[in-house]
Formats: structure tokens, sequence, C-alpha cells
């Protein structure tokens, strides 16, 4: 009978199960706003409280929806703390985004000013990365630092946060990222929170190696160039990496950060 026939083959794929050795359990998923190893900010709960109350589904760019819209966030007495508040409509589905996000192999090949991105260490949702940025300003030697990375994921919705574990000369570093879905046209909306504060040196004649407003010039300029690029990798994903820095490059040049009205308490500037 042909339930003869089958038996050994049975009795095999039986053994072979009870042979096999039990497979690793899964790491545990860090909760978005566990206390993380390395210096609390003044902007460590500005992260966790956006987090705890974003209003999900709500579309929070305004105008021109091809526009990288920034806004400056000062913090008073602390001129060389860098913030901004960062929103752009990417046209291309959350799962396109999230595999640009994911992607922290190629981080170095995506990001404007990275020589060197290492994952240190993996455990579950929390990544810890060493980047060494280059510094576009003469006589200030490239910054290294590692950064925690934790991720939330949800049907519509991914939360990226991230914190300075250490760092030579970063001093804080506090973000966060929401990308969500908009709309049913596979379209994805990316907000971004980022606060930090660097210690540029000193240079001639005793002062500041680098200026207030190249500092945030420099921040502003790096801020744009990397949403460029995830935005440009998520609607092409065929695109090498070759191909979209040459994009932003043409980009850029149209876009004078330079020149972008810096009022003195640091409150808004948008593009």
């Amino acid at each position: 009978m042909p339930i003869l026939r089958l038996r050994p083959f049975y009795l095999l794929l039986c053994a072979t199960a009870f042979a096999l050795p039990p497979s690793a359990p899964r790491p545990p998923l860090h909760p978005i706003d566990e206390a993380l190893e390395g210096p609390q900010s003044l902007h460590t709960d500005t992260i966790l409280q956006l987090i705890k109350n974003w209003p999900a589904g709500r579309n929070t760019c305004s105008g021109d929806p091809t526009l990288i819209q920034t806004t400056a966030i000062a913090t008073p007495g602390r001129p060389y703390y860098v913030g901004f508040k960062k929103c752009m409509i990417v046209k291309a589905p959350l799962t396109a985004v999230e595999a640009v996000m994911d992607d922290m192999e190629h981080y170095e090949e995506l990001f404007p000013g990275d020589k060197r991105v290492t994952i240190l260490s993996t455990e579950g949702n929390k990544v810890i990365l060493g980047w060494e940025r280059k510094i576009p300003i003469f006589f200030v030697p490239n910054v290294k630092y590692e950064i925690t990375h934790l991720s939330k994921r949800t049907p519509t919705q991914r939360i990226y946060r991230t914190q300075l574990r250490k760092g030579d000369r970063l001093l804080f570093s506090d973000a966060v990222v929401f990308i969500e879905t908009l709309d049913s046209k596979g379209t994805t909306l990316y907000n971004n929170y980022e606060f930090y504060e660097a210690d540029y040196g000193i240079g001639l004649l005793g002062i500041s190696a680098v200026g207030v407003d190249k500092a945030w010039q420099e921040g502003l300029k790096g801020s744009y160039l990397s949403l460029l690029s995830v935005r440009y990798k998520a609607e092409n994903p065929d695109w090498d990496y070759h191909r979209i820095e040459k994009e932003r490059e043409l980009a850029i040049k149209s876009y004078d950060v330079e020149n972008v009205p810096y009022p003195d308490d640091r409150k808004t500037t948008s593009k």
C-alpha cells in the first residue's frame, strides 16, 4: 500500500527532527524609552517625550511636499547646542524607507561626511555603531564616537531613537526619527528631531576653532544631504551610491546654506 512506501521517509524525518539542536532563543526587544548608557543631555527627555506623545497618523509637513522642511531649535545659553526639526514626504512605501534606515552596513556609503561606520554590537532591536566623521573645516580633526540605536515597529510606523554612548569631542547627541504610512498611494511621512553639542577645540588667538554660525550652517547642510540620501535611495532603490552622491551634489547647488537667515535666537529656518 502507498503508506508503507512512505513510512521509512516518515521515520527518518521524525528522527532528524528530534536530533536537531534547539533553536537559539530570540534576543529580547529593548523598550524604545529605556535608559541608555552614555551621557544624559538637556534633550534626552525631550526625545523621550516626543516618543511618548507623538501624534501618529497626522501629516506634520506643511507647504510644498517636495521640500525638506527644517526648523532650527536653540538651547538658551548654549550657542553651540545645535537642534533641528526636519520633515519630508517620501514617494515610496514605508517598507522601502525602512529598508534604507535598517541597512546600517551601507551607512558609510549612503551618508555624506562619514569616513567610517562600524557595527560594534547587535542585540535584537539595539545596535551600537562606531562613527568617524570628517569635519569640513581646516585644522579641525575628524570626530570619533559611538551611538546606540534603538528601533520600534508597528504595522504603520517605525521609530528610530539614537543617543551618544561615548565620544572624544562630541559631548551630547540625542535624536529620533518617525517614519509612517501617510496614505494609500504608497507615500511615507518622515520626521526627525536631533540635538547635539560638540567641542570644536581652540583655534588661533585663543578663540573657538569654529564660529557659531559655521557650526549651524554645517549642521544644516549635513542634515539636508542626509535626508536627501534617504529619499533618493527609498524612491530609487536601483540607484547605486555614486548616483546618489551625484544627485545630492546637484541638489545642494540650489540650496544656499551660507545665506539661510539665522536669527539670533536660532528659532526658524526652512527649505
